[in-house]
């Protein structure tokens, strides 16, 4: 990243986010506010009228992060001062790139109340979403005043028009005279894991016969993404919940009642085997059990 010919270090003051595009521009600047089409009373950082999808052509796009917040650094929209959706990263993302930026670039607003406030997020804790055809970066507070000022306002002004917008105005600042270069690689890697699963055998004429019973198992491992906790949760155990532990408990619940009913029956009984599986990597789009389906460990 540079701005009008500042070089800015990577990972002290801006972090390639995990959406992002591997892609190069060079060009002016643009604030985005909040980036909220669809906030309360009317709220649209955009304007009024249709998405207009060449509003931001040929120019970066600067997003603040959270949403329109109090003077005690709360939200404006939520119950008791909470974030909202309308808070959400992979919205924003979506809403300013349907909009044809050369790139987008994220700053948490000084004086929000948050402990994600001061962390710059990186590839791994913004994996989630599609990925960009844009460099999509996170700057740290400093970065954005430099960005504000080279664009001949201050970070604190831009922050105020996002939080005062009114209904049915636009929240859309030109800053043509912040001159940027932004570039950005990224590269895919693939990570292996592995289904678990067990069997109880069948006895009798249907034990060739099977039946399976599965539960949807990961979530999201140690904390690299979509974790609340943000960077600082990279690395420490994050359990899922609901779908993946209420599932997998009612698999193994399962397995536990099967095998004390297969292990008591007569030794003439008939009953069908039973396959018991945890599906992995389900959160990234069915891939355990597809993967299941298509290698069957039984004759089928």
């Amino acid at each position: 990243l540079m701005v009008n010919g500042q070089a800015m270090a990577r990972d002290l003051d801006f972090s390639v986010l995990g959406t992002s595009g591997s892609a190069k521009f060079e060009g002016p600047l643009a604030f985005a506010g909040f980036a909220t089409e669809r906030g309360k009373n009317g709220y649209n950082s955009f304007g009024p009228g249709e998405t207009n999808e060449t509003q931001f052509a040929g120019k970066a796009v600067l997003v603040l992060r959270y949403e329109p917040f109090d003077d005690k650094g709360r939200s404006q929209w939520g119950d008791g001062g909470a974030w909202t959706d309308a808070s959400s990263l992979r919205s924003k993302l979506r809403a300013v790139s349907k909009r044809g930026p050369g790139a987008i670039i994220l700053v948490s607003p000084p004086g929000v109340d948050d402990a994600r406030a001061n962390i710059l997020e990186n590839a791994e804790s913004t994996r989630q979403g599609a990925k960009l055809d844009v460099p999509v970066i996170m700057v740290n507070a400093a970065t954005g005043e430099a960005l504000a000022r080279a664009g001949g306002t201050t970070l604190a002004e831009l922050v105020k028009k996002a939080n005062t917008l009114a209904a049915d105005t636009s929240g859309i600042v030109e800053l043509p005279d912040a001159k940027l270069v932004v570039e950005a690689k990224t590269k895919n890697e693939a990570t292996m894991i592995n289904n678990v699963g067990a069997v109880i055998k069948g006895k009798g004429e249907l034990a060739s016969s099977y039946v399976i019973v599965g539960a949807h198992m990961d979530h999201l491992g140690y904390g690299s993404f979509g974790s609340r906790g943000g960077a600082k949760a990279n690395g420490l155990l994050h359990p899922g919940a609901d779908d993946n532990a209420s599932g997998v408990a009612g698999m193994l619940q399962v397995a536990s009642e099967l095998s004390a009913s297969y292990a008591a029956m007569a030794a003439d009984a008939s009953a069908r085997s039973v396959i018991l599986v945890a599906f992995n990597a389900e959160e990234s789009g069915l891939i355990g059990s597809r993967y299941m389906v298509n290698h069957m460990p039984v004759p089928g």
